[in-house]
């Protein structure tokens, strides 16, 4: 996991107004617009505000859905996430998390590249 996509955002960086999408099964077709520019390297979430435009078909799909149309900043919404899937792992008796890799960097393209990556 930690390698990630060659064309991912931690390899090529990204820019503001950008369209990002997720390319791994976690976050597969989950679509985020920048506010702020991502250089590249390593990160758990983009920096700063992002849109939540479609919440795709990956496993994060259900709980990200409540969120499409909203502006979040990405640490918070990945926090938020974080919460929906802890709450539905404690109904079921369930280990909780303490972080989610659904915006890792290494695992979001932009939305233009996403056919060249095969997603």
């Amino acid at each position: 996991m930690s390698h990630g996509y060659p064309k991912s955002i931690k390899y090529k960086g990204a820019n503001s107004g950008d369209e990002i999408i997720g390319l791994a099964k976690r976050n597969r077709g989950m679509v985020l617009k920048l506010w702020d520019g991502q250089p590249k390297g390593p990160g758990r979430w983009p920096n700063g505000r992002v849109d939540v435009l479609e919440a795709g078909s990956g496993d994060y799909a259900k709980y990200l859905k409540e969120f499409v149309a909203e502006t979040w900043e990405a640490r918070e919404l990945h926090d938020a996430v974080l919460e929906l899937v802890n709450t539905q792992k404690r109904k079921l008796g369930q280990k909780v998390l303490s972080n989610l890799t659904i915006f890792d960097l290494n695992s979001l393209g932009l939305r233009e590249n996403a056919r060249e990556v095969g997603e």
